[in-house]
């Protein structure tokens, strides 16, 4: 799974099971060197709705700095759900 953010700050990360990925993410101030060390990745498929969870290590210029949790929840616009 694939994540970009593009805006004030930058970052393109990549979630792999089982696998570090360094990235660049790009602030006003200056690059920080970050580690994605994805744990799992779960996705449950239902009739309209796909339900993804990735837990993942997060680490800062080769150091840890937290266990994170990534939940999404994608239906169609015509079910009437308005995700945040």
């Amino acid at each position: 799974m694939e994540v970009s953010k593009k805006g004030l700050i930058n970052v393109h990360m990549i979630f792999d099971k089982n696998k570090k990925n360094m990235t660049s993410y790009v602030t006003p101030y200056g690059n920080i060197f970050i580690g994605i060390d994805t744990e799992s990745i779960l996705v449950k498929e239902e009739e309209n709705r796909i339900k993804v969870e990735v837990y993942y290590g997060l680490e800062a210029n080769y150091q840890h700095l937290a266990n994170c949790r990534i939940e999404m929840q994608l239906a169609p616009r015509e079910d009437g759900i308005r995700l945040a």
